[in-house]
């Protein structure tokens, strides 16, 4: 059973954490609901709690789950970035990027919050607002085949739009 002391917290979600690498994620969400019900002050339990849910296709329990452990602790990082996931899954695209720019102010260097940003501007049809922080995050992992890919979609997607106006203002311009 769940002991709601700091070493006892810090068990559960430690055998919680192992049952989601087992794939029991079901288990793991008991687990983690019965550590918040002892603990109802214990954010980490909240997030913990959000994570499951989220893997599990709940977006509305993650969203209430990740609201609680933001209520409780709003510096708590990585609570708004899935928070934000949770909402872009629901279609709720504007408070998606809110919450994603909050971790961002939280954890400026963070590259999955980053990109999940301008993955939400570049699906909002705004690649002016996608570019800026897929190109930190870029910048933060060079490597990565796939933010490469969503940086130049973004920036192709701005270029492209750049000589539509062109066009529209001088058409012999191309020439």
């Amino acid at each position: 059973m769940f002991s709601p002391s700091a070493h006892g917290q810090e068990q559960g979600n430690a055998q919680a954490m192992q049952l989601m690498q087992q794939g029991k994620i079901a288990e793991a969400e008991r687990y983690f609901s019965q550590a918040t019900v002892a603990a109802l002050q214990f954010a980490e339990g909240f997030l913990a709690l959000g994570l499951v849910q989220l893997r599990e296709g709940k977006p509305d329990a993650a969203e209430a789950s990740l609201a609680k452990a933001i209520a409780l602790n709003p510096e708590l990082q990585g609570a708004h970035m899935f928070l934000g996931i949770a909402k872009y899954q629901m279609r709720e695209v504007d408070e998606t990027a809110a919450n994603l720019r909050e971790e961002l102010r939280l954890q400026p260097q963070n590259v999955e919050a980053l990109t999940w940003l301008g993955i939400v501007e570049l699906g909002a049809g705004d690649a002016d607002k996608a570019a800026p922080p897929l190109d930190e995050a870029v910048e933060l992992s060079p490597k990565d085949a796939n933010l490469l890919y969503l940086r130049a979609r973004a920036h192709s997607l701005i270029a492209q739009e750049s000589y539509q106006a062109l066009y529209q203002l001088d058409p012999d311009s191309w020439c």
